[in-house]
């Protein structure tokens, strides 16, 4: 009712009069409708009524010798009325509503979830293909139907499940134990250690396989130090009788020499801040958008940071909206050099992390 009389348009009057007990049953008998009446003495009295009604009250006043006085106008066509200087705003307004109630039909976003060999990217490029990506509507798609296609073109996968949720598409699949089979695969097959460059084995520990070198023979790097099988021999261990394959597993420590060469330029292009700051809001569709605002510098150079937030209704309905955080910082070049001792620091600094990382990589 009061959604009603909102649309409809009413006003709050005040009658003066002396004879208004006559006024409302004129009312009443001629169909005008008249609410919230409040009277303070016999003479004054407000009520509600419709504002087309208000025409309606030229001859009853003029029979009951009364006033009235508008005193408040409430609903939409008043509304409209007083905005009606500013229609391009409204119509701005529902054009936008519009166009966001049309693009919400389409999907914008595309999340999956427990995949690993199986990445977003093949995923959207499978649907695009189908014509059921980005930008394919939400009613020519079947959820049931989109499960039993992925299924069927992607062995590695066992279960998904598709649903929509606003203007995104939800994909939770699992996938085969690829790992594991691939583990079982090399494990039937066998792996040997190989060398990893030239040099001369000092100490020799096997812990899985068969020994291909000994303590103190120069390898060249690729030759095998440890073969990736087990020798079955007969109980005189003079016949072999079948190799069972291992992957190979031991500690090896070759000696030998490493070469390691390092340069930096005496000379390099410094960067200044020139402390001039700028953060700002654009707003764009699927990560791209449209820079508006000038840059803050024009062919000054600068570093522009973007941070990327979908835009969604309470968490729940994803909207076709990306918003664009943009930090802009300008900056300056200058030619400088290093000095000497700076230059030595630096070398030092990068052969001792050299030097602990082959450390770690022997005796690990």
């Amino acid at each position: 009712m009061i959604l009603f009389r909102f649309l409809k348009g009413y006003v709050c009057v005040a009658f003066t009069g002396d004879d208004l007990p006559r006024l409302i049953r004129i009312c009443i008998s001629r169909g005008i409708f008249l609410w919230d009446v409040k009277s303070q003495d016999p003479y004054h009295m407000q009520a509600m009524l419709y504002g087309n009604d208000v025409w309606k009250l030229h001859d009853i006043l003029h029979k009951t010798k009364s006033k009235v006085r508008i005193q408040k106008k409430i609903g939409l066509p008043f509304s409209l009325h007083r905005y009606r200087h500013k229609a391009g705003y409204v119509l701005g307004i529902f054009a936008m509503l519009a166009l966001l109630f049309y693009v919400s039909g389409y999907i914008w976003m595309i999340r999956v979830s427990g995949n690993s060999f199986v990445t977003e990217e093949m995923l959207e490029s499978y649907l695009s293909r189908k014509g059921q990506g980005i930008g394919s509507k939400k009613k020519d798609m079947d959820c049931e139907i989109l499960e039993k296609e992925i299924l069927a073109d992607f062995p590695e996968v066992i279960w998904v499940s598709v649903s929509m949720k606003g203007s995104s598409l939800q994909i939770a699949m699992k996938e085969k134990m690829a790992a594991a089979e691939e583990a079982q695969t090399e494990e039937e097959s066998g792996m040997d250690l190989l060398a990893p460059c030239d040099g001369k084995v000092t100490s020799l520990y096997v812990r899985d396989g068969t020994a291909a070198v000994e303590k103190g023979s120069d390898v060249k790097k690729g030759d095998v130090l440890i073969y990736g099988w087990i020798a079955i021999t007969n109980d005189a261990g003079d016949q072999t009788l079948a190799y069972d394959p291992k992957n190979a597993d031991g500690d090896v420590l070759i000696e030998g020499v490493y070469a390691f060469s390092f340069a930096e330029e005496m000379t390099y292009q410094k960067r200044i801040e020139m402390g001039q700051r700028r953060e700002y809001l654009v707003f764009g569709t699927n990560g791209s958008y449209f820079n508006v605002v000038p840059y803050m510098l024009g062919k000054t150079q600068h570093t522009t940071l973007r941070e990327i937030h979908p835009v969604s209704l309470g968490g729940v309905w994803d909207l076709p909206i990306y918003c664009n955080y943009l930090t802009e910082k300008s900056y300056k070049l200058q030619k400088t050099s290093h000095s000497k001792k700076k230059c030595r620091k630096s070398c030092k600094y990068i052969l001792t992390t050299c030097k602990k990382t082959l450390r770690k990589k022997v005796f690990k």
